[in-house]
């Protein structure tokens, strides 16, 4: 389980991070606010699909993780530390 969570904590890979670099350029540049705001509305809804699937693999993993190993998650420990 390292793996996970070395995920969680680790930073961005290089490539992920010069990505979101440029496209926030490309975004503080824009002068077409229709563009911007339908941009806006598509990364909303984006982010809301992406929280639901990445919420619904996480709990799936965590009842998998407790099946095989018959005791609490360290995942669900470790979120609990969050809520």
């Amino acid at each position: 389980m390292e793996n996970f969570f070395t995920v969680l904590i680790n930073p961005l890979p290089i490539e992920v991070d010069l990505s979101t670099e440029l496209k926030s350029r490309e975004i503080k540049n824009c002068q077409d606010i229709e563009r911007l705001q339908n941009y806006a509305v598509a990364i909303t809804k984006q982010n809301a699909s992406h929280d639901y699937v990445l919420g619904a693999a996480l709990a799936r993993i965590v009842e998998l993780e407790e099946q095989v190993e018959f005791r609490p998650s360290r995942i669900r420990k470790f979120l609990k530390k969050f809520s």
